[in-house]
């Protein structure tokens, strides 16, 4: 049997820690092993009833990798209690972005309402990524919840680069001269990337107040000293079974299945605000549909094209939509339908604070280029659906989706 094919078999390690613990006592050559990072998110703990952790060592190492050595550990995922998370935290997420949304539409508004909820979104996706370790040590399907599921429905990346056609395209304000255009839309993506960054950074540093004494704060000096172990833990798909599932797997199943009947009978009984409650209903789809995109992040690690996939398909169905609501849809029910997909389905699916996440992470030259292709994707999507039908038949409202 070859060293790349070891398997160890574990006596019911309980979390992350003692994982690691596995991995520096295990018996690799000294030239295949490897430091550890954390995976991101969409990751979960082994079973309760003991666990297969598959040990696999890079082939070969040059003196770069022999500096940065790297344990692979590949961890069972259990996508019940992930997905029954999802549905309550983006429902929570789309209502705390309408509801920040319309407190902040008034008259004489300093800037547009959208903004305060990507910030919001990032100060707590800043938090819970300093929390990251003790989160996932903790209960590894809660830091899928609030990262994927509340910050991401907090924020909206479809939504923004909606107001930046429309600021391009004079949708909401009159005849000014032509050079306003172009710099309203800067003003939009400059606005929004510098309040979702500092919101980032902010949450980040309000959890220094809050985080354990002996948790290592700067990380800094861990990056630059090449003898520290990181740990990489990479998900392996598992079928559903009811054994695999803990007591808190099925609290959390049980919460996503009756916050979803909850709101599927308040749309059927109240006849106000339907709105709000078909966003609530079509959250947990764009969520689930993020999530999974999320998946295809480590096809290239300069480029995450999970959460480009996600946004830029997004922003698609959006442009699409309010087509459908300015000349194509009049009645009452189908304008609410629309607004939910807008802010539910299209507002979740799409995400600022990931994609803040990623542009502070990567290199700087690859940051620089993601973040600018996917804006300028983004507008040329607009282009194709929202523009084109704009300049041939034009937009006359007959619906609100704000």
């Amino acid at each position: 049997m070859s060293v790349y094919d070891t398997k160890f078999e574990t006596k019911e390690p309980k979390n992350i820690s003692e994982m690691d613990e596995i991995a520096k006592k295990s018996t690799l050559p000294k030239t295949n092993q490897m430091t550890v990072k954390h995976a991101d998110v969409n990751t979960y703990n082994t079973k309760n009833s003991g666990s297969e952790i598959a040990l696999q060592p890079i082939p070969t190492l040059d003196e770069d990798e022999e500096k940065t050595k790297v344990i692979f550990i590949d961890i069972v995922e259990r996508k019940a209690p992930v997905i029954a998370l999802l549905i309550p935290f983006s429902m929570i997420g789309v209502l705390v972005r309408i509801g920040l949304t319309n407190l902040n539409q008034y008259p004489g508004a300093p800037v547009f309402p959208l903004v305060y909820s990507q910030f919001i979104g990032c100060l707590i996706m800043g938090f819970c990524v300093a929390f990251k370790e003790i989160i996932m040590n903790k209960y590894l399907p809660a830091y899928i919840g609030l990262g994927v599921g509340l910050c991401g429905s907090i924020t909206t990346f479809s939504s923004w680069n909606l107001g930046i056609f429309k600021a391009i395209i004079d949708y909401e304000t009159p005849q000014h001269p032509r050079a306003y255009s172009p710099l309203a839309a800067l003003v939009h993506v400059a606005i929004t990337i510098g309040m979702s960054v500092s919101g980032l950074k902010f949450g980040e540093h309000l959890a220094d107040f809050f985080l354990p004494k002996n948790f290592p704060k700067d990380k800094s000096n861990a990056k630059n000293n090449s003898k520290s172990k990181k740990t990489s833990y990479r998900v392996v798909p598992r079928k559903f079974k009811y054994d695999d599932l803990i007591f808190i797997d099925w609290i959390c199943i049980s919460l996503g299945f009756f916050s979803i009947l909850t709101v599927v009978i308040l749309t059927i009984l109240i006849k106000e605000h339907r709105k709000i409650m078909f966003a609530t209903i079509f959250a947990p789809i764009g969520t689930l549909t993020r999530w999974k995109l999320s998946r295809f992040n480590t096809v290239n690690m300069t480029f995450p094209f999970g959460t480009f996939a996600a946004n830029i398909f997004g922003t698609l169905v959006l442009g699409i939509l309010f087509i459908l609501s300015n000349g194509e849809v009049n009645s009452k029910l189908g304008c609410q339908v629309i607004s939910g997909l807008s802010d539910g389905f299209c507002g979740c699916l799409t995400t600022i604070s990931t994609f803040a996440v990623e542009i502070t992470s990567l290199p700087r030259v690859q940051a620089y280029r993601y973040a600018i292709f996917s804006v300028v994707m983004a507008q040329v999507t607009m282009v194709v659906t929202l523009g084109i039908y704009d300049w041939t038949v034009g937009l006359r409202s007959t619906c609100d989706i704000k």
